[in-house]
């Protein structure tokens, strides 16, 4: 059974107005609403502009989102599956200099596990996950810096897997909670205080202690790449 609810409030700017003009700024705001589903997947694809992530979304996800009218516009859907509900959320451009960028604030349920795939392109993005219940991350980045907050008491182990292009990262690591990093750095520097090698792998005190452990894959390449505990 494949059913869709997707809940949109425009705030600002009612759609089909004529006091709307083509490139005017426009603010809109999305609800996935919550129904039977028991684990979410949530895909998002960003050409160009700013994401910012976070939980405590009372629905399955909400977002505000800010795009020039016409161009970047949002795409959002929704479908579940069996007990498993997809999230995707892409960007739709329709000029070809995509100038001014858009901006996405979005937030997750804190009551389902989700697995969480983003792809981004010329892109700021700052990414808080604590309190939410991941359960794998997929990032890849082409242009633009990525801050990923990963600390929290985190109940179940999971993977991060990330592919940097140009940019800096940083990733807030949990205390209390194993931790251990693969890394290939291209161009740039790791900042890893707090951090020790354990064979090629970086690894945080709590490692081998806790019964959680994240793991991170972390490939980069031109670009700073720092690690935060606490």
């Amino acid at each position: 059974m494949v059913m869709t609810v997707i809940k949109s409030l425009i705030t600002k700017v009612v759609r089909g107005f004529s006091f709307v003009k083509a490139g005017e700024r426009i603010e809109e705001i999305k609800t996935i609403t919550a129904d039977e589903a028991r684990r979410l997947k949530v895909n998002i694809q960003m050409g160009v502009g700013k994401l910012n992530i976070a939980g405590g979304s009372k629905e399955w996800m909400d977002g505000t989102f800010l795009y020039r009218e016409n161009k970047l516009v949002p795409l959002l859907s929704y479908t579940l599956q069996d007990d498993q509900g997809i999230i995707s959320l892409q960007q739709k451009s329709n000029s070809l200099k995509r100038r001014g960028g858009s901006e996405w604030d979005l937030n997750l349920t804190n009551e389902l596990p989700v697995e969480l795939q983003i792809e981004t392109g010329a892109s700021s993005s700052s990414l808080d996950l604590s309190g939410t219940q991941i359960k794998k991350v997929d990032i890849q980045t082409g242009v633009g810096n990525l801050e990923l907050d990963l600390s929290g008491d985190w109940q179940e182990s999971f993977q991060v897997n990330l592919e940097c292009g140009v940019g800096d990262t940083t990733i807030h690591l949990p205390e209390g909670i194993g931790v251990r990093i693969e890394t290939a750095q291209g161009l740039g520097k790791i900042k890893a205080d707090g951090l020790t090698y354990h064979g090629d792998s970086l690894v945080n005190k709590a490692y081998g202690d806790s019964e959680v452990t994240i793991d991170i894959d972390a490939n980069m390449g031109v670009g700073g790449l720092t690690f935060k505990s606490g």
